[in-house]
């Protein structure tokens, strides 16, 4: 891959985190298809370490609920805290067994099979963010029990398979539990920095640096430069877009096209 690509890969993810259609799936499609690579671990871990970008994003705009998360003793961040902390230690439950059974499946991985997965993965994103879209009674988001904590935390686990989308499961889900909407973002986008920190150090630890023809670690560190800067100035406008458009049909009909181009071959 060329220079240009990599940052092209940034820029995807700095626009596609926060709307709830699959950024992973979106750009392993991408790699798949635009620029040929066959490697599933050497693809996820290029996307843990963009989502270092996005999730400095998020710790910017956020930044002083963290602030407050870390050293206030208010009833209000004191449960913000405990939820982060359970939230992201169930993910951990779900996301690690996928992480090391997708590494150990599909390594090398076949093309077609891993885009029909996809598909079908977007399409069940398509149909959860559907089912939850239209709630109109809603509660606090401080009235989520435990075990409503504890189910938030597993489901997140699954988005590290590609297609299905972090933001749109959270939100569906918290949605599902009746939580005011306005609230729904938020909680998922905080969610997401130490989910992704605990995933960069795992994945760190497990596969190292992601290895690519033309990448190194200062092409790394330039494409998450890149996914922060696009990252910040997308979210507000993209957050008002989600709002407006029912990426339903949207996860529905991208996850048709990569069914149908990953069962071609095998017609």
């Amino acid at each position: 891959m060329s220079f240009l690509q990599f940052i092209l890969i940034a820029i995807l993810q700095g626009l596609l985190e926060w709307l709830p259609i699959s950024s992973e799936g979106q750009i392993t499609l991408v790699m798949l298809h635009v620029f040929n690579i066959t490697e599933l671990s050497t693809i996820l871990s290029l996307i843990i370490w963009l989502h270092l970008g996005t999730a400095g994003s998020a710790l910017l705009k956020y930044r002083s609920e963290y602030f407050n998360v870390i050293f206030s003793k208010t009833a209000e961040f004191s449960y913000l805290r405990r939820f982060l902390i359970i939230a992201t230690l169930a993910t951990g439950v779900t996301a690690i067994p996928l992480y090391l059974l997708l590494n150990e499946l599909f390594n090398p991985i076949y093309g077609d099979i891993i885009s029909a997965l996809i598909g079908i993965f977007l399409i069940v994103t398509g149909i959860i963010l559907y089912f939850f879209r239209n709630i109109r009674e809603y509660r606090p988001a401080t009235d989520l029990t435990l075990q409503e904590i504890i189910l938030l935390g597993l489901i997140q686990g699954f988005s590290i398979l590609p297609g299905i989308s972090r933001s749109g499961t959270t939100v569906a889900t918290l949605l599902g539990r009746k939580i005011e909407q306005e609230n729904c973002l938020k909680y998922s986008f905080l969610m997401s920095v130490p989910v992704i920190l605990g995933a960069f150090i795992f994945d760190l630890l497990i596969s190292g640096v992601p290895k690519l023809a033309g990448i190194s670690i200062y092409v790394l560190i330039i494409m998450i430069g890149v996914a922060f800067v696009f990252g910040l100035l997308s979210m507000d406008f993209l957050l008002v877009i989600a709002k407006k458009v029912n990426f339903a049909y949207f996860c529905v009909i991208i996850g048709l096209i990569a069914v149908i181009l990953g069962l071609l071959p095998l017609i």
